[in-house]
This record gives C-alpha cells, sequence and structure tokens, in this order.
C-alpha cells in the first residue's frame, strides 16, 4: 500500500524529545485547541506533539503559542483534501522521523515535493 500526502507546508518548532508522537489535526479550532493544549502541558514529555492543520484562519495555529505550548511542529495543509489528509500528512511525517523507517521504505508519496518535508529523515 503506498500513501499519497497532500502538499502542505512544515514549521519544526522544537527538536525531537520522544520516540512518541500524538496527532493533533485541527481547523479553526481556536479556543478549544489552545484550551487543550494548556491540558497536555504536563504531560508533554511523553510525546512529541504535532499539530496537523487543514487551513485555520483564526489564529489556532499562531507559532508563538504553539512554541510555547511545547507543540513539536505544526504541518499546514497546503493541497486539497480533508481530514483523512491531514492525519495522513501528520504521520507519514511521524513515521519519516523514525529512526527505524523512511520515506521510501514506507511508500509515502508526497505531492508536492517543493514544500514536502516528510521525505527527508
Amino acid at each position: 500500500m503506498t500513501w499519497e500526502v497532500p502538499a502542505h507546508e512544515v514549521h519544526e518548532l522544537a527538536p525531537r524529545r520522544t520516540r512518541f508522537c500524538v496527532c493533533i489535526p485541527a481547523i479553526d479550532e481556536d479556543g478549544r485547541l489552545r484550551r487543550q493544549l494548556e491540558k497536555m502541558r504536563p504531560r508533554m514529555d511523553l510525546a512529541d506533539v504535532v499539530l496537523a492543520d487543514g487551513g485555520s484562519t483564526d489564529g489556532s495555529t499562531d507559532l508563538p503559542f504553539l512554541r510555547e505550548a511545547g507543540v513539536r511542529a505544526l504541518l499546514v495543509k497546503t493541497g486539497p483534501g480533508r481530514l483523512g489528509a491531514q492525519l495522513r500528512m501528520g504521520l507519514a511525517w511521524a513515521r519519516c522521523r523514525s529512526s527505524s523507517t523512511s520515506c521510501r521504505a514506507a511508500r509515502i508519496t508526497c505531492r508536492d515535493r517543493g514544500t514536502c518535508r516528510a521525505g527527508r529523515a
């Protein structure tokens, strides 16, 4: 099976801290996302948090806030697709950064190699 990952931008906000990852899909979740990240703050050392954004316009992906909240990376979908595309984007990004696999070995194909960094380990 081959994954097709939508075109997206990657904003790495912090270095990798753990071998585990929590992927949160979001779009225009400003208040709810901020509250959730605040609740998660005491447990941020258990897993890296990756936000897979579907194109928010409400400020929920404010980079300074996400960095302060302990988010590892923000992935912003620029290509077509809905929630499933966001999840593939987040899972592909996490898998390609695993020390035990690569995008080629996992058969992950990015739509836009110019902006996609999922293929870079």
